[in-house]
Protein backbone atom coordinates (compact mmCIF):
# COMPACT_ATOMS: atom_id res chain seq x y z
CA UNK A 1 0.00 0.00 0.00
CA UNK A 2 1.59 3.30 -0.79
CA UNK A 3 2.90 5.92 1.87
CA UNK A 4 -0.18 8.14 2.40
CA UNK A 5 0.50 12.13 1.83
CA UNK A 6 0.80 14.34 5.01
CA UNK A 7 -2.27 15.85 4.09
CA UNK A 8 -3.93 12.37 3.75
CA UNK A 9 -1.83 11.59 7.17
CA UNK A 10 -3.30 14.72 9.11
CA UNK A 11 -7.10 13.88 7.32
CA UNK A 12 -6.50 10.52 9.18
CA UNK A 13 -5.72 11.97 12.21
CA UNK A 14 -8.38 14.71 12.82
CA UNK A 15 -10.86 12.01 12.35
CA UNK A 16 -9.61 10.15 14.99
CA UNK A 17 -9.69 13.15 17.60
CA UNK A 18 -13.11 13.43 15.96
CA UNK A 19 -13.93 9.85 16.88
CA UNK A 20 -12.08 9.79 20.29
CA UNK A 21 -14.41 12.61 21.44
CA UNK A 22 -17.62 11.31 20.20
CA UNK A 23 -16.09 7.53 21.73
CA UNK A 24 -15.42 9.64 25.50
CA UNK A 25 -18.46 11.66 25.66
CA UNK A 26 -20.49 8.06 24.71
CA UNK A 27 -18.45 5.80 26.56
CA UNK A 28 -16.50 7.55 29.19
CA UNK A 29 -12.31 8.12 29.29
CA UNK A 30 -11.05 5.20 31.27
CA UNK A 31 -13.37 2.77 29.35
CA UNK A 32 -12.39 3.55 26.09
CA UNK A 33 -9.57 1.93 24.00
CA UNK A 34 -8.17 2.62 20.96
CA UNK A 35 -9.73 -0.17 19.46
CA UNK A 36 -13.66 1.54 20.34
CA UNK A 37 -11.90 4.82 18.20
CA UNK A 38 -10.72 3.00 15.48
CA UNK A 39 -14.17 0.83 14.86
CA UNK A 40 -15.90 4.14 15.03
CA UNK A 41 -14.32 5.61 11.83
CA UNK A 42 -13.44 2.01 10.09
CA UNK A 43 -9.53 2.19 10.88
CA UNK A 44 -7.47 -0.56 12.62
CA UNK A 45 -6.15 -0.01 16.45
CA UNK A 46 -2.73 0.17 14.74
CA UNK A 47 -3.39 3.46 12.38
CA UNK A 48 -4.52 4.88 15.77
CA UNK A 49 -1.34 3.99 17.38
CA UNK A 50 0.76 5.26 14.29
CA UNK A 51 -1.07 8.64 15.18
CA UNK A 52 -1.06 8.24 19.57
CA UNK A 53 1.02 6.36 21.01
CA UNK A 54 -0.74 6.62 24.33
CA UNK A 55 -4.57 7.69 25.08
CA UNK A 56 -2.88 10.41 27.07
CA UNK A 57 -1.26 11.53 23.83
CA UNK A 58 -4.33 11.41 22.54
CA UNK A 59 -6.07 13.46 25.14
CA UNK A 60 -3.33 16.33 24.57
CA UNK A 61 -3.89 16.19 21.54
CA UNK A 62 -7.55 16.76 21.77
CA UNK A 63 -7.26 19.93 24.43
CA UNK A 64 -4.68 21.59 21.77
CA UNK A 65 -6.70 20.75 18.78
CA UNK A 66 -9.85 22.53 20.69
CA UNK A 67 -7.80 25.07 21.41
CA UNK A 68 -6.60 25.90 18.52
CA UNK A 69 -10.02 25.75 16.95
CA UNK A 70 -11.21 28.10 19.61
CA UNK A 71 -8.53 30.66 18.85
CA UNK A 72 -9.12 29.93 14.57
CA UNK A 73 -12.49 31.41 15.57
CA UNK A 74 -11.32 34.31 18.01
CA UNK A 75 -8.70 35.62 16.44
CA UNK A 76 -5.90 37.34 18.57
CA UNK A 77 -6.95 39.15 21.13
CA UNK A 78 -3.62 41.25 21.31
CA UNK A 79 -4.36 42.49 17.65
CA UNK A 80 -7.81 42.86 18.26
CA UNK A 81 -8.58 44.62 21.72
CA UNK A 82 -7.02 48.17 21.72
CA UNK A 83 -9.21 49.00 25.17
CA UNK A 84 -10.37 46.77 27.87
CA UNK A 85 -13.80 47.30 26.15
CA UNK A 86 -12.64 45.54 23.41
CA UNK A 87 -11.23 42.92 25.54
CA UNK A 88 -13.97 42.09 27.35
CA UNK A 89 -16.17 41.31 23.85
CA UNK A 90 -13.03 39.32 23.08
CA UNK A 91 -14.06 37.03 25.94
CA UNK A 92 -17.22 37.18 25.45
CA UNK A 93 -16.69 36.11 22.10
CA UNK A 94 -14.73 32.82 23.26
CA UNK A 95 -17.86 32.25 24.60
CA UNK A 96 -20.36 32.63 22.41
CA UNK A 97 -18.01 30.25 20.11
CA UNK A 98 -18.51 27.78 22.24
CA UNK A 99 -21.89 28.13 22.93
CA UNK A 100 -22.83 28.36 18.97
CA UNK A 101 -19.67 25.72 18.13
CA UNK A 102 -21.11 22.02 18.42
CA UNK A 103 -17.45 20.99 18.74
CA UNK A 104 -16.16 22.91 21.21
CA UNK A 105 -19.93 22.77 23.34
CA UNK A 106 -19.36 18.68 23.54
CA UNK A 107 -15.63 19.02 24.60
CA UNK A 108 -16.36 22.03 27.47
CA UNK A 109 -19.21 19.13 28.55
CA UNK A 110 -16.31 16.39 28.44
CA UNK A 111 -13.55 17.99 29.77
CA UNK A 112 -15.51 19.36 32.40
CA UNK A 113 -17.99 16.56 33.44
CA UNK A 114 -17.28 13.89 32.10
CA UNK A 115 -14.03 12.86 31.65
CA UNK A 116 -12.90 10.94 35.17
CA UNK A 117 -9.45 12.93 36.18
CA UNK A 118 -7.09 11.40 38.19
CA UNK A 119 -4.11 12.95 40.32
CA UNK A 120 -1.50 11.12 37.94
CA UNK A 121 -3.87 11.95 34.82
CA UNK A 122 -3.82 15.72 35.62
CA UNK A 123 -0.14 15.55 35.79
CA UNK A 124 0.39 13.67 32.76
CA UNK A 125 -1.59 16.21 31.11
CA UNK A 126 -0.38 19.03 32.42
CA UNK A 127 3.18 18.18 31.13
CA UNK A 128 2.20 17.46 27.72
CA UNK A 129 0.45 20.78 27.54
CA UNK A 130 2.86 22.86 28.70
CA UNK A 131 3.08 25.54 25.57
CA UNK A 132 -0.22 25.25 25.22
CA UNK A 133 -0.99 26.59 29.25
CA UNK A 134 1.86 29.22 28.35
CA UNK A 135 0.35 30.31 25.07
CA UNK A 136 -3.18 29.61 25.73
CA UNK A 137 -5.76 32.63 25.41
CA UNK A 138 -6.17 33.92 29.07
CA UNK A 139 -2.09 34.13 28.99
CA UNK A 140 -2.39 36.27 25.50
CA UNK A 141 -4.93 38.02 27.18
CA UNK A 142 -2.90 39.04 30.66
CA UNK A 143 0.25 40.11 27.83
CA UNK A 144 -2.91 41.99 26.04
CA UNK A 145 -3.45 44.14 29.48
CA UNK A 146 0.04 44.58 30.00
CA UNK A 147 0.80 46.51 26.50
CA UNK A 148 -2.48 48.28 27.89
CA UNK A 149 -0.55 49.31 31.15
CA UNK A 150 2.34 50.49 28.79
CA UNK A 151 -0.10 52.95 26.84
CA UNK A 152 -1.31 53.75 30.07
CA UNK A 153 -5.20 52.93 29.74
CA UNK A 154 -4.85 50.49 32.75
CA UNK A 155 -2.86 51.10 36.27
CA UNK A 156 0.72 49.85 36.00
CA UNK A 157 0.71 48.81 39.33
CA UNK A 158 -2.31 46.18 38.36
CA UNK A 159 -0.53 42.63 38.39
CA UNK A 160 -1.49 41.25 34.86
CA UNK A 161 -0.93 37.60 35.48
CA UNK A 162 -3.71 37.34 38.46
CA UNK A 163 -6.01 39.42 36.74
CA UNK A 164 -5.06 36.70 33.64
CA UNK A 165 -5.52 33.95 36.44
CA UNK A 166 -8.72 35.46 37.57
CA UNK A 167 -10.27 35.81 34.25
CA UNK A 168 -9.78 32.00 33.27
CA UNK A 169 -11.75 31.15 36.97
CA UNK A 170 -14.43 33.75 36.20
CA UNK A 171 -15.22 32.32 32.85
CA UNK A 172 -14.61 28.49 33.70
CA UNK A 173 -16.76 29.02 36.77
CA UNK A 174 -19.48 30.43 34.73
CA UNK A 175 -19.28 28.09 31.64
CA UNK A 176 -19.42 25.05 34.74
CA UNK A 177 -22.43 27.07 35.92
CA UNK A 178 -23.99 27.08 32.32
CA UNK A 179 -23.86 23.58 31.16
CA UNK A 180 -25.14 22.36 34.77
CA UNK A 181 -28.31 24.23 33.71
CA UNK A 182 -27.72 26.73 36.53
CA UNK A 183 -27.94 29.86 34.22
CA UNK A 184 -29.36 30.58 30.76
CA UNK A 185 -27.24 31.49 27.67
CA UNK A 186 -28.38 35.45 28.02
CA UNK A 187 -27.27 34.92 32.04
CA UNK A 188 -24.15 33.71 31.50
CA UNK A 189 -22.85 36.38 29.00
CA UNK A 190 -24.64 39.18 31.59
CA UNK A 191 -22.56 37.31 34.52
CA UNK A 192 -19.93 37.48 32.55
CA UNK A 193 -19.79 41.53 31.18
CA UNK A 194 -20.79 41.89 35.32
CA UNK A 195 -17.41 39.65 36.46
CA UNK A 196 -15.14 41.40 34.05
CA UNK A 197 -16.43 45.33 34.78
CA UNK A 198 -16.64 44.90 38.34
CA UNK A 199 -12.56 43.52 37.93
CA UNK A 200 -11.24 46.43 36.19
CA UNK A 201 -13.45 49.58 37.08
CA UNK A 202 -10.93 50.68 39.66
CA UNK A 203 -7.99 49.89 37.11
CA UNK A 204 -9.34 52.07 33.97
CA UNK A 205 -6.78 55.32 33.97
CA UNK A 206 -9.01 58.39 33.36
CA UNK A 207 -8.44 60.15 29.40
Amino acid sequence: MARKTKEEAEETRLKILDAALDVFSRKGYSRTTFVDIAKQIGLTKGAVYWHFKTKTDLLVALIESNIALKHKRLGDPIEQSGSLAALRECILGSVRTVLVEPQLRKFEFFINFQIEWSEDLIEEVRTGLERVVREGPFRKYSVTIHQMQKQGLVDGSADVEKLGAILFATWAGLMRGFMLGLMSEEELLQRLRYGFDSMFKDLVKEG
